[in-house]
């Protein structure tokens, strides 16, 4: 967690009145997938996609308690370790389909919409963790990677072996 306290303006390096704060925990990435990050600003809850341990995380960044100080140090500023907070498993063998290296995430209106690379499909949770639904994109493995919607709710997603993004738009 950043908190940079000032802004530094355009192409602005210093950030030694800045504060981190580093949550300690195990999470894995696994090497040329992207691993994004979901947070609910609602509830403070951090969704991680954990693609080493082929699942989804969830932080309750609100939990834990101050720790040791972070080094090396380079920007001058407070940085710390939070220990001791609830990381803890939200997904991670969904009913009727495989979830092996999920990738990107978007979270909107109380579904968190999860790419999984390996398998190239989208797949939506509710925030109880039960599959919605989900769709196979027919790509070959390794493509999908990070995913947003736009302001209409048209969905678009990253796809790193096309070098392109994709709008999936809902069936008529």
């Amino acid at each position: 967690r950043y908190d940079f306290q000032d802004d530094h303006g355009l192409s602005g390096t210093y950030h030694g009145d800045g504060i981190v704060a580093r949550f300690a925990g195990s999470v894995v990435r696994v090497a040329d997938v992207p691993s994004h990050l979901a947070l609910d600003a609602n509830t403070d809850m951090l969704y991680i996609a954990d693609s080493g341990h082929h699942r989804i995380a969830v932080l309750d960044t609100q939990s834990g308690s101050k720790g040791g100080t972070v080094t090396p140090n380079y920007d001058g500023g407070t940085q710390y370790w939070i220990t001791g907070a609830d990381l803890t498993t939200f997904v991670d063998n969904p009913v009727d389909v495989t979830l092996t290296t999920p990738s990107g995430l978007a979270l909107v209106s109380d579904v968190l919409y999860v790419t999984d690379n390996a398998e190239s499909r989208i797949l939506a949770f509710d925030l109880n963790g039960t599959l919605l639904d989900w769709l196979d994109t027919g790509l070959p493995a390794g493509s999908l990677a990070g995913l947003t919607f736009d302001d209409s709710g048209r969905l678009y997603v990253a796809d790193m072996s096309g070098d392109t993004v994709i709008r999936v738009s809902p069936k008529k």
